[in-house]
């Protein structure tokens, strides 16, 4: 990146674009063509740029999409949809990822989603939304992690910053129809004005709070209030009559006493989330005249108890309350139970008696089946016929047959969670359950003393998700999950009892042997996750059996099982080389020559003056010509890359502007070469990966100040020139052998990976996967294992990927002092770790909080074999790392 932009800037830039690709290729056609100062360029758009992207001629081929924003807005879309947009538009920062259910509902309690006659105002509001996917006005936000079975209903979204910015910048009397959904935002420094008034009122986190700024405000049109960041008590205003929606959801400083104050003022209320205010402990009795209320959301706080006023809101449809969460949600920290198969009892919380009146309940969890009272609870539940999705906690021997009573009845059901006691196995399996709700599509079953699934399991004929933590699943218990012909998410969390339990995932012989249909286990599957501890030592894929798996996330807690079979699996995303798609290649290579950057030498090709372009590729089938070589016009050359054997000639004094020169695999480069390469002071990529002959770089690479990119993997290279340390802007270094594995080792190795179901931007959820701890048959004092860096490494500051580094050889401790400083980490590999230079290790990368991958050859002894207690004591170590959610840990 240009050194005179600034990273935030230019992304908040990219964010504006919406993920939308002529939009970003418009942009960065218009800073490159602009004669004006660059960066100032850059701050103007970010102020204005829907106005910039409307005037400036640069841009005049996004005309046809900002005319289809407008005339679908304005003229097409949708009576029904067009507040929808504008709502999500004017309330969430397009940056920000917001709740599905969340938006969902606020537009219940605006009345944007009504009721009809074959569809509540919900189903209506997830119709809504899944025509916003559609229409790309709404998207997965980055890093998220896909764990739905239909696209249109994922759990986080986020609005297309595109089309956000094009409706926050109509001019509002020029607007006919914002003018009913008028959105106003204090943000920053606001000084106080008769004219902020309107219907939705967002506090961003970043207004400096001011009491004579907020009691200037008009509140008697408002109707919806969100606030981000600190809460103040100020906030609720006897102004707020008709306010119908109130999101608090994660604000800090929230507090008992000022939950009381809105329970009395804010009697219109349909929409109150406390979601993640930890704080809140109570709920006010007087919550009970809140009469209009519909949805209440106190997930993640430390309420226990629900008032017994509760029962007195009759049209309260959603209530959600209690830590529960599944332990596969990544993203989330409360996690509910591990693999040690503990609950928390702050996960749920005690319903009051005469629940049952709340007969417009479709959503209700997690309630404590196990407190005082709970097997009455369960009994009203009975009356609750509308109940779609349904969560509870603590069912034993004392209330099991209340509990299968309750689920009979309820035929709506689509989603059940349920968290059971351990006092009784026969109450874990629910065998009582003769008829299963038809229509569930979530079931997720929690316990860890029972050993084989309910026996009405293959009665689920809709199944889509299914979460299951056990003992250890039967065969025949793989062979009825493999039934489920439209179940798409599996996780699956395994307790073994004894040591060397195995998990086979296979059909049944007889329907292999007659070739049927049914022979096909896990049809529909596209995701598979499981978590073991240390007893369960294999996992096997057998033929036959989950054709359309994508994802594999495989954990486990002390150890980690073999995994076998890996190759069966046609896993789409688990890839890591790439071909281009050959009918493309060709239809680019047959354009003209002037509309073509990019010209390539192949066979034998005789003297022309009509080579020249930005880009040559010298191809192996080239018959090494000099005098074709020195006739092409190398002014505006910015890439070389070479395939098959190399020539000393193919650098040249006139390649000024060479900015990627990539020799991969190459053969017959020389260590004379290189002193040629080191001639060209705008490279920024060099890459000599497999060229063996290379066994050293030459101190004059520090003159390549451009440099960002060096890969010296698979060459004799073992050490680094002191001169390495003048690159500044160098980010990525690899270097060392990469040691083959058999067939078995690199399955494994590619298993534990995580392969996401979003495009790369990724990474905050990322899974801790312990690796196998492969035999490599190299010893630290082998070259091969790791590269020497010289002192004053922790100058290369904007390294992101460093290794692989011996830090077994003298200076080694040094470098793993310096590392401490290279805080922007994100990829690093060591090599020659032992007892003595461990401590030295774990402290440096303690400072690295950004850190997503990890590699460590440990030293072996005589016999091949690490030290198992060093093995132990580095996965100890690494486990307290402040990053370890996001770390994966590769030992060799």
């Amino acid at each position: 990146m240009n050194p005179e932009f600034d990273v935030d800037v230019c992304i908040k830039l990219i964010r504006k674009c919406g993920g939308l690709p002529k939009v970003i290729v418009a942009i960065a056609r218009l800073l490159v063509t602009s004669k004006t100062n660059t960066s100032q360029l850059v701050q103007s758009m970010n102020t204005r740029f829907m106005g910039m992207l409307k005037t400036k001629p640069e841009v005049d081929d996004l005309r046809d999409l900002i005319g289809w924003t407008h005339y679908y807005l304005f003229q097409t879309c949708p009576v029904y949809l067009r507040p929808c947009i504008l709502y999500l538009s004017s309330i969430f920062p397009g940056h920000c990822g917001v709740r599905r259910r969340r938006l969902v509902m606020r537009w219940v309690a605006e009345g944007y989603s009504k009721d009809t006659d074959s569809h509540t105002a919900e189903d209506n509001g997830e119709k809504f939304f899944s025509e916003l996917v559609e229409l790309d006005m709404v998207q997965h936000p980055p890093k998220s992690i896909t764990t739905v079975f239909n696209e249109t209903r994922m759990v986080l979204c986020q609005v297309n910053t595109f089309f956000q910015e094009y409706i926050i910048s109509q001019p509002l009397e020029d607007n006919d129809f914002t003018l009913a959904l008028e959105a106003f935002t204090l943000k920053g420094q606001c000084r106080p004005t008769t004219q902020r008034r309107g219907r939705h009122l967002v506090i961003e986190e970043s207004w400096e709070r001011d009491k004579i700024v907020f009691d200037s405000i008009d509140f008697s049109w408002l109707r919806s209030m969100t606030v981000f960041g600190n809460w103040e008590p100020y906030f609720v205003s006897e102004k707020m009559r008709l306010l119908r929606v109130l999101d608090l959801e994660e604000v800090s400083g929230l507090k008992d006493d000022d939950l009381e104050r809105m329970m009395r003022l804010l009697c219109r209320l349909k929409f109150l989330s406390l979601r993640g205010c930890t704080n809140i402990c109570h709920l006010p009795r007087s919550c009970g005249a809140l009469r209009q209320l519909q949805t209440l959301d106190i997930r993640h706080t430390s309420i226990v108890t629900l008032p017994s006023t509760i029962t007195k809101l009759p049209k309260l449809q959603y209530l959600r309350a209690g830590m529960a969460g599944s332990q596969w949600t990544l993203s989330n920290t409360n996690v509910l139970l591990n693999c040690s198969g503990r609950h928390q009892i702050a996960a749920s919380v005690k319903v009051p008696a005469g629940i049952k009146q709340l007969t417009t309940l479709h959503t209700l969890g997690v309630l404590n089946a196990s407190a005082t009272g709970g097997k009455a609870i369960l009994g009203e539940l009975k009356e609750l016929t509308q109940l779609r999705k349904l969560g509870v906690f603590g069912i034993n021997r004392r209330n099991n047959n209340e509990f299968i009573s309750a689920i009979a009845s309820l035929r709506y059901l689509e989603s059940l969670s349920v968290w059971f006691s351990e006092d009784n196995e026969q109450a874990g399996r629910l065998d009582g359950l003769s008829h299963p709700p038809k229509k569930l599509q979530s079931l997720k079953l929690y316990y860890n003393h029972v050993d084989r699934l309910p026996i009405w399991i293959d009665q689920l004929g809709n199944l889509r998700k299914l979460d299951l933590e056990m003992i250890m699943p039967t065969q025949e218990d793989i062979h009825l999950l493999g039934d489920l012909k439209f179940c798409i998410i599996l996780r699956l969390c395994v307790n073994p009892s004894q040591d060397g339990e195995e998990l086979h995932f296979s059909v049944r012989p007889e329907d292999t042997e007659n070739n049927r249909p049914k022979g096909l286990g896990f049809p529909s599957l596209e995701v598979l996750e499981i978590a073991c501890n240390s007893r369960l030592s294999l996992v096997m894929f057998e033929p036959r059996v989950m054709r359309l798996l994508e994802p594999l996330k495989v954990r486990c807690y002390g150890g980690q099982p073999s995994l076998v079979g890996l190759s069966i699996l046609s896993c789409k995303r688990r890839r890591v080389c790439c071909e281009v798609n050959s009918f493309c290649h060709e239809y680019i290579m047959s354009q003209q020559m002037e509309d073509n950057h990019i010209f390539s030498l192949e066979g034998r090709c005789s003297l022309t003056s009509q080579r020249t372009g930005r880009h040559l590729v010298v191809g192996s089938t080239w018959e090494r010509d000099k005098i074709v070589f020195t006739s092409i016009d190398f002014s505006r050359l910015r890439s070389l890359t070479v395939y098959g054997k190399w020539e000393s000639f193919f650098i040249s004094d006139n390649m000024k502007l060479l900015r990627v020169l990539d020799l991969e695999n190459a053969s017959d480069v020389t260590n004379d070469d290189l002193e040629r390469v080191v001639s060209l002071p705008r490279l920024k990529f060099l890459s000599l990966r497999g060229c063996k002959m290379v066994s050293r770089l030459p101190d004059s690479l520090g003159g390549l100040r451009q440099l960002q990119t060096l890969d010296i993997r698979h060459t004799s290279v073992v050490r680094l020139p002191t001169a390495i340390v003048k690159l500044h802007k160098l980010q990525y270094i690899r270097g060392g052998a990469k040691v083959t594995l058999g067939e078995e080792g690199t399955s494994a190795s590619l298993a534990t990976a995580e392969t996401e179901t979003q495009p790369k931007c990724r990474s905050t959820h990322a899974l801790l996967s312990w690796l196998p701890d492969l035999c490599r048959g190299k010893h630290a004092g082998d070259p091969c294992s790791g590269i020497e860096v010289p002192r004053g490494i922790e100058e290369l500051t904007a390294l992101h990927t460093l290794g692989v580094v011996n830090v077994g050889v003298a200076g080694g401790k040094a470098f793993l002092k310096e590392l401490k400083n290279l805080t922007q980490l994100r990829k690093l590999g060591v090599s020659g770790i032992n007892w003595k230079n461990i401590q030295e290790l774990c402290s440096a990368l303690s400072c690295h909080r950004y850190l997503e991958s990890l590699s460590v050859r440990l030293d072996k002894d005589e016999q091949g074999s690490c030290d198992d207690k060093l093995k132990e004591d580095l996965r100890n170590r690494i486990a307290e790392h402040p990053n370890k959610l996001v770390l994966k840990l590769k030992m060799e």
